[in-house]
């Protein structure tokens, strides 16, 4: 059988491709948006790991840097001790000469000193010799007109 064309079928088919082709166009836009939205959670997710490794990384950075720190204090602070032992040394060295020097004459008046003590003692021994020898002369004088000799 011929169909006859019924001029309101054929808006209705011509609605129904419209519609379908509004459809297809739908269904590709929504396809297109799921693909975005994979490729956005993708990067979201990366994102995401990229800044909690940064947050790890942060918390981990006071320790890092107390460490580093302490390895330069330790490193410079051996490095002023041996500046200071070296340029000790050097002073001393410096020193020792007229240190010795120093001594060799504190030793030389040491010795003079004692020698005058030496003396000074002597001479006070004599002294007091003598005084007790003319003491004892005069008190014997002195008894013997008392007792009439």
């Amino acid at each position: 059988m011929i169909e006859e064309r019924n001029p309101t079928r054929t808006k209705l088919d011509f609605l129904y491709q419209e519609v379908l082709g509004e459809v297809a166009g739908l269904t590709t836009r929504i396809e297109q948006v799921t693909a975005a939205q994979a490729t956005t959670a993708t990067q979201l997710l990366e994102a995401s790991a990229r800044a909690e490794g940064m947050v790890k990384a942060c918390t981990n950075l006071p320790i890092a840097l107390d460490k580093q720190l302490q390895a330069t204090m330790e490193h410079t602070g051996r490095q002023l001790n041996a500046e200071a032992a070296k340029a000790t040394i050097t002073a001393m060295a410096d020193l020792q000469k007229p240190l010795r020097s120093l001594a060799k004459s504190s030793a030389r008046y040491a010795h003079i000193a004692h020698l005058s003590v030496r003396k000074m003692a002597f001479i006070a021994l004599l002294v007091g010799a003598v005084a007790g020898i003319v003491g004892g002369l005069l008190a014997g004088i002195a008894l013997g007109r008392y007792w009439g000799y």
